[in-house]
């Protein structure tokens, strides 16, 4: 599946959520994503706890749920920490695979309650 088509949908999956108007409250940083042998290392290289989540290039499908900002639920990688993900428990991954995406996000307060992501990211990775 192309590049273009994820993009697609995932611009659809940001209008269903609940934000209106400009982000604000955007935590500055980067992860930092290497294709190892077995599985992809994410290296949080920001000051905050990151959240995320991967797909196998060609899975738009799962996208369609909607962003963790429930930090007891979510996978998170604390400042500075790396955690690595078996290519096996990307949803979408193959042995045909050639490329995941890694979207990530940090969470602020919300509007009314609770958290939302501060702005999604995404990090495309030759696998």
């Amino acid at each position: 599946m192309s590049r273009t088509v994820a993009c697609l949908c995932f611009g659809v999956l940001l209008a269903c959520q609940n934000n209106v108007g400009p982000v604000e409250g955007v935590i500055g940083g980067r992860l930092a994503v290497r294709a190892a042998p077995l599985a992809l290392e994410l290296t949080n290289q920001s000051p905050a706890p990151i959240y995320y989540f991967t797909l196998g290039l060609g899975s738009v499908g799962f996208m369609l749920a909607p962003l963790c900002t429930d930090p007891s639920r979510c996978t998170a990688i604390q400042a500075g920490q790396t955690a690595s993900v078996p290519y096996a428990q990307i949803p979408g991954y193959t042995a045909d695979t050639g490329e995941a995406i890694v979207y990530w996000w940090h969470l602020i307060p919300g509007a009314q309650t609770g958290l939302r992501p501060d702005s999604v990211r995404t990090v495309i990775v030759g696998l």
